[in-house]
C-alpha cells in the first residue's frame, strides 16, 4: 500500500475496520511492514470456495486505505494449495 496521508494513520490488525472485514467475509489480514522500502504489504487470505469474498474485502480494504488512488492499486492473486490436499502417488 502507499504511504498514507498526514492526518490518516496506517491500518492495522487492531483497526475496527479491519477486524469487521476479517469477520463479515471470513478472512484473514495480514499485515508486513518493509521500512526500507516505506511500504506495507497486506495479505488477504481466505478459502477458495469463497473467492468472491476474498476478492469483496480486498477491495473494500484497498477502498479504505487509498480513497481517491484505489484505482490505481495494483493487486496480485495468488492460490497456494496445502499439502494435505495435494493429491498422493505414493508406491505401495
Amino acid at each position: 500500500m502507499p504511504v498514507m496521508g498526514p492526518n490518516k494513520p496506517q491500518p492495522d490488525h487492531e483497526t475496527p475496520y479491519i477486524k469487521m472485514i476479517e469477520t463479515k467475509f471470513n478472512v484473514q489480514v495480514i499485515f508486513s511492514t518493509r521500512p526500507k522500502l516505506h511500504t506495507s504489504l497486506v495479505l488477504v487470505k481466505g478459502s477458495e470456495k469463497e473467492s468472491a469474498q476474498v476478492r469483496d474485502a480486498t477491495q473494500l480494504l484497498i477502498n479504505f486505505a487509498c480513497e481517491s488512488i484505489a484505482s490505481q492499486i495494483l493487486v496480485n492473486v495468488q492460490m497456494e494449495i496445502s499439502p494435505q490436499h495435494h493429491e498422493s502417488s505414493r508406491a505401495e
